[in-house]
Parts: structure tokens; C-alpha cells; sequence
């Protein structure tokens, strides 16, 4: 089976008009914390892991508070996150609507607490190596790139309906004041196979209401790197006259080189050449400890004149092997 790594970038932008970031991403385990919120952000990766997830949350408080409303969504995504790594995908839309519920209380504990009413966007794509799956509910999206078509993998905003909340009704929020009802059941996409080529956005209302789908296609589309893409998208909705906050992530899927190579017939040749390498060592090993072990004398083998005794020999394994790169700039 062939698989596929993640080239990605996420950016996070106050925007021209706001006084503050209400708007946090989540990119496979990084996020803002409160003292970095406030300052244009970049996150890059690669990285061929087995599972990854990407999402953007976006606040609002009334009369304030959308970013600590924001913050509280993308840690409380962590811990979704790493209950996705013990599961397969048939149960990946149970822990997500399970993460939106634990989220749905702990912004009401934290509104009865503050006297605040809290609600928060979100928008999440996660990658298993082959399949994607999308999850959104309120104003965030996700869109794919696929053979020059944009889709959206996400249901359209609907201003009639609650987002994840706290409290009562806030000047966004068409939500009822009691939990039970503010409860909100979260998007799934259908699971998508993935192809070589794929560009994957997820984004906030920044995004979305700044820029129309043929920019988004021209952008999208572009060769350049994600960082770039990030960059241009962030810029361009701030020409257009953006009036939200705006957070990107792109993400690009490439074949993972290693297990191409291993599963082509090159691959295949050499994985036979190692085996039968390893058998033959194997056995020489054996024939050669059955021989100095006749010896009475210490076993001491010359090589070159030099003497290498067989009690002293140690193997170390322990090898470095780094999976991922990650770069962040504040």
C-alpha cells in the first residue's frame, strides 16, 4: 500500500480591523497559546506519520472573550487527538462529536464562571496516511483541491444555527440558554480516499467572505510551497478588505518517497537482497562461534593484525530516526 505524507503550513492573522485574535489553529498537536495570539503567526511540517489533524477554531465572547473561547477549543482538541491515535477511522466521527460535547461544557463551566457567553467555530480535517476525513459546524470550512475543481468537504454556514456554545444568545449565536440545546452534533464529511496532488484548505470567515472560489482556485493551484500559499491567501484577503480575523492551513499530499520505493519491484529486489544477506551473515555468525568456541583460549579473532576480543564487542542501536520538521515563526 502506498502512502502519502503531509506538506502543510498554517497562518493565523488579526486582520486590519479587529483588536484582537479570536481565531486559534491547530496544527497536528501545535497551537497558540494567549501570549502569541495577537502576532501574525506561521507553522510549516512535513511529516509522513500515520495520522494527522488540522483544524481552526474562532471564537466569539460576549461582551469578550472569543479568543480564551478559541483557546480553550484548540486544547481541548488535543486531547481529542490523542484518543484518535488509538482508534481507526469508523470511530473517528464518535471521539469528534464526543470532543464537541466535551467542549460544549467546559465553555458553559467557563461562562457560568466569567458571566460570559462563548461560542466557537470549528473546522478540522485529519489524515491517516490514505483516507481523509473533514469535520466542521459554524462559519469555518474545508475545501479540496482536485484536478484544478475546488469542493467544499463541509456544510455551508447557516446563521440559524448555534455554533459550539456556552450560555445564551450572543449577537452571532442563535442559541437557546440552556446546554442541553446549545448542543450541536459536528459536520462529517464522508471519508475520502487520497490522491497525489490533493491541496487541502481549512480556513475561518476571514477567508471565506474576503475571497471568492476562481481566487481560491488560482491560489490553491499554485506550485509554491504551503508556507506561501498561506501567506498569499492571508494578504490578499486583507486587500479585498477582510473584516474578521483569518486563519489558513494548506496542506499538499505527496506519495511518501520511502514507501514507494519499497513498494515498487526495486523495492521488492532489494528487500530480497537484505533478507538473504542477513540469513547468510547469520549463518556465518554461527559457524564462527561454533569454531572459537572449540578453542580452550579466549576467543580472539585476527583481522589485519588487529585483535578484537568477542567479550568486549558491544552493539549500540540506539539510532536517531526524526519524522518530522517543524518551524514556527512568530
Amino acid at each position: 500500500m502506498i502512502k502519502f505524507r503531509i506538506n502543510g503550513a498554517g497562518g493565523n492573522n488579526i486582520g486590519t480591523l479587529k483588536n484582537k485574535n479570536e481565531s486559534n489553529i491547530y496544527f497536528d498537536g501545535f497551537y497558540l497559546k494567549p501570549d502569541q495570539k495577537d502576532y501574525p503567526s506561521l507553522v510549516r511540517s512535513i511529516s509522513p506519520r500515520d495520522l494527522n489533524l488540522y483544524a481552526i477554531c474562532d471564537g466569539i465572547g460576549v461582551p469578550s472573550g472569543g479568543d480564551h473561547a478559541a483557546y480553550i477549543a484548540v486544547s481541548q482538541l488535543e486531547k481529542a487527538h490523542d484518543k484518535l491515535y488509538c482508534e481507526t477511522f469508523p470511530y473517528w466521527d464518535g471521539i469528534m462529536d464526543s470532543y464537541v460535547r466535551s467542549l460544549n461544557e467546559a465553555l458553559l463551566d467557563e461562562a457560568i464562571e466569567m458571566r460570559k457567553d462563548y461560542g466557537v467555530s470549528f473546522s478540522a480535517v485529519g489524515f491517516d496516511g490514505r483516507y481523509i476525513r473533514a469535520y466542521n459546524i459554524g462559519k469555518c470550512s474545508v475545501y479540496m483541491l482536485r484536478n484544478g475543481k475546488l469542493t467544499r468537504l463541509t456544510r455551508p454556514y447557516n446563521v440559524n444555527e448555534p455554533m459550539i456554545t456556552g450560555l445564551g444568545p450572543a449577537d452571532e449565536i442563535q442559541a437557546t440558554g440552556t446546554f442541553e440545546n446549545a448542543q450541536k452534533e459536528v459536520f462529517c464529511a464522508p471519508k475520502i480516499e487520497m490522491r497525489r496532488g490533493d491541496t487541502f484548505l481549512v480556513c475561518n470567515s476571514g477567508i471565506d467572505s474576503a475571497l471568492n472560489q476562481k481566487r481560491l482556485i488560482a491560489l490553491l493551484s499554485d506550485s509554491a510551497q504551503p508556507e506561501v500559499i498561506v501567506n498569499n491567501l492571508i494578504q490578499m484577503a486583507i486587500d479585498n478588505g477582510s473584516r474578521e480575523n483569518i486563519s489558513a492551513i494548506v496542506i499538499k499530499t505527496e506519495k511518501d518517497p520511502m514507501s514507494s520505493f519499497m513498494g515498487s519491484k526495486k523495492g521488492a529486489w532489494l528487500i530480497g537482497i537484505l533478507t538473504v544477506l542477513i540469513l547468510l551473515l547469520t549463518a556465518a555468525a554461527i559457524w564462527l562461534g561454533i569454531w572459537l568456541g572449540s578453542d580452550d583460549s579466549p576467543a580472539t579473532l585476527q583481522i589485519n593484525n588487529k585483535s578484537i576480543n568477542n567479550a568486549s564487542q558491544q552493539i549500540s542501536d540506539d539510532i536517531p530516526y526524526n519524522i518530522s520538521q517543524l518551524t514556527i515563526d512568530l
